[in-house]
């Protein structure tokens, strides 16, 4: 395949390289961790097998049976989509052990109450199976809500470049609670002033596709290091003492697969790009060990708060997963997290202890990650054809982060390790020279094992934002499972639309219905922390497509409340082999729910996003989340009434 090369940006993560790095080097540094349980952390071993274990009823007849029968809690007076094979709706649910016991209605639930049985009255709540996340990143999820907010609307307020430096100077002199309750200063848990999530392509007006400089980032400090990550994750900007630190300056050149920006006489002007971030990310750590600690808990609460009950880790390094192991060990995950770890940083991912088909302290490694190319919105994604507007001089089409025989390696290497691999891919050249190793490694799998049938391995395609028609046709042969980005129709539509892709490319990202056409199972994701994960508007922009500004794009690509709302529920599951204890209410799953304000399935198209309807999707909220039997969420008490005689 003909391809522009250019070197890895570190084995270049997702989406979000420099929020990565920024998070393996404050880990990798880090001497020791905080977790609130001292001594304890070292001595826990791999505990039991969690619940995520396969469901095993009890033999009829056998004298346990009367007692497996009664429920330890019942929920009631529910509108339960169950998306079961009929798509049924019931009213009430019976839980036993962290599993369903019975589903149907309540006369009938009700048989399996006693008086130990914890009635939950829900006064006409929906209950749905808990959200799934197809792909994201737990750790950098909470690692964004300790540092600064630089998010623009609607998921933050930052909207020019003098707000930048603002929310940063505020950060520099703020405070925020440890996990032992005590509050540490904001530049002293992190050594530097770090801000997350600025987005040039959401500035307004003189400010719009200008990145923060040097100039102005000296405003927010000239004796301390500042440094503002951009959303996409492959640009940071810097000021002078960052620099400085990193001993970039006129002389310094280019790094292979990198840009420093400059100004007059050569001088770089503090924004960095893709590897050029390397020198100033390696140099961050988080001072204080509580920040472990704190990013543990912020990432569970954000995702529990938005219904999900399953969480991804969807690229870690080796101090990254072995620091998901200690947390683990000492029981701080309150959802599931899946996680992958990066098949070119770590080698042998396939000798590691920690179990793959089940979760243990709702850990579980899951397999390996791959990364083909960059991001659209940063014009570094490996498309077929050059950018609309302003391509890059040397990479018009972007370019790829490996080259084919080393891509070939890796699937190749994953299959033969029974390991499913999930890999990166944004442009369609990309997703051509996955297609195109898979398919290879699978002829090459079963030459070698001399098989005539290749095990269900599932590989998987990270975002898919413009894979063709076509080409979907051959995942739906080789059976790669697509992970869409459907946020992305709303985020940066309008810019890709107008800057990026054009209006004929832009209106065809995230083909979801392509995939309903070719009969595919597919997910969708916010791929958190590049977008907050919140599974509600997510299904809002699989089935509306409305872009920031109200346009419609892609109406040919919207597909049904039903099949969004699988998308991040029953083939979420199915997409990282949970199908048989996830992403459904059915008797001996588990028992995992998202109980909301009203139900998705009625939800209506927006006729203009900015009067919501009022059966609007993007009105529904998430009033409680249940894990495994037990509330993760619930602010609002007023949600359920308990009564043991209902």
């Amino acid at each position: 395949m003909n391809q522009t090369y250019q070197p890895k940006f570190g084995h270049c993560p997702c989406c979000n390289p420099a929020i990565e790095m920024l998070l393996h080097s404050a880990i990798a540094r880090s001497r020791f961790m905080h977790l609130g349980t001292g001594a304890l952390a070292s001595k826990i071993g791999l505990a039991g097998k969690s619940k995520s274990v396969p469901f095993t009823r009890r033999s009829a007849g056998s004298s346990e049976q009367a007692e497996a029968n009664i429920a330890d809690v019942i929920y009631i007076n529910a509108e339960v989509v169950t998306l079961d094979d009929k798509d049924s709706i019931v009213e009430a649910v019976a839980v036993k052990d962290g599993r369903i016991l019975a589903v149907g209605s309540k006369s009938d639930v009700l048989h399996h109450k006693s008086d130990t049985t914890e009635i939950i009255d829900l006064n006409g709540s929906v209950m749905v199976p808990g959200f799934i996340d197809a792909h994201g990143h737990f750790l950098q999820q909470g690692l964004a809500k300790i540092v600064a907010d630089l998010l623009p609307p609607p998921d933050g307020g930052v909207k020019t470049i003098d707000e930048v430096v603002t929310v940063l100077k505020e950060w520099a002199t703020g405070k925020q609670q440890g996990s032992d309750g005590s509050e540490i200063e904001n530049i002293k848990l992190a050594g530097w002033i770090v801000g997350l999530g600025y987005d040039d392509a959401q500035f307004l007006d003189a400010d719009r596709g200008k990145h923060p400089t040097r100039v102005e980032l000296d405003n927010v400090s000239k004796e301390d290091p500042v440094m503002a990550v951009h959303s996409s994750g492959h640009l940071i900007a810097c000021n002078s003492k960052a620099l400085e630190l990193a001993g970039i300056e006129a002389t310094t050149p280019n790094p292979p697969g990198g840009v420093i920006r400059r100004g007059e006489n050569n001088e770089p002007n503090g924004v960095l790009e893709e590897t050029a971030c390397m020198q100033v990310l390696g140099l961050l750590a988080l001072q204080k060990p509580e920040a472990l600690a704190m990013m543990v808990e912020k990432a569970n609460d954000i995702f529990a708060e938005n219904g999900f009950t399953t969480v991804q880790d969807g690229r870690a390094s080796k101090s990254v997963f072995d620091a998901l192991k200690e947390v683990a060990k000492t029981g701080k995950l309150r959802v599931d997290v899946h996680a992958y770890v990066d098949c070119q940083m770590v080698s042998n991912v396939h000798e590691d202890e920690w179990p793959t088909k089940w979760y243990s302290n709702h850990l579980r490694l899951a397999g390996v990650k791959l990364n083909l190319d960059g991001s659209v919105q940063g014009k570094t994604a490996w498309l077929s054809k050059p950018y609309e507007n302003n391509p890059p001089k040397d990479a018009p089409q972007g370019y790829a982060t490996n080259k084919d025989q080393e891509v070939l390696k890796q699937v190749s290497n994953a299959f033969d390790r029974d390991l499913q691999i999930i890999t990166h891919c944004n442009g369609d050249m990309a997703a051509q020279q996955y297609i195109e190793a898979v398919d290879k490694a699978t002829k090459k799998y079963l030459k070698k094992h001399r098989k005539s049938y290749m095990p269900d391995l599932r590989p998987v395609m990270i975002h898919a934002q413009t894979v063709s028609n076509g080409q979907l046709g051959e995942m739906k042969r080789l059976g790669i499972i697509p992970s869409f980005f459907s946020s992305h129709v709303y985020y940066w539509g309008d810019w890709h639309r107008d800057e990026t892709l054009g209006p004929d490319r832009a209106k065809d990202i995230s083909p979801t219905q392509w995939a309903i056409d070719h009969d595919i199972k597919f997910s969708t994701h916010n791929d958190a922390p590049v977008v907050l994960p919140d599974a509600i508007r997510l299904m809002w922009a699989t089935t509306n497509r409305r872009t920031r500004s109200g346009q419609v794009l892609g109406q040919e690509q919207r597909v049904s409340n039903l099949q969004a709302l699988k998308s991040v529920t029953l083939w979420a599951a199915y997409q990282i082999f949970e199908e048989e204890s996830k992403g459904s209410i059915e008797v001996g799953k588990l028992a995992d729910f998202a109980i909301l304000s009203a139900n998705p399935l009625d939800a209506e198209l927006d006729s203009d996003n900015k009067i919501l309807n009022v059966k609007s999707m993007q009105q529904i909220k998430v009033l409680a989340t249940i894990k495994e039997g037990q509330y993760v969420y619930n602010p609002n008490k007023e949600v359920t009434v308990f009564s043991t005689n209902p």
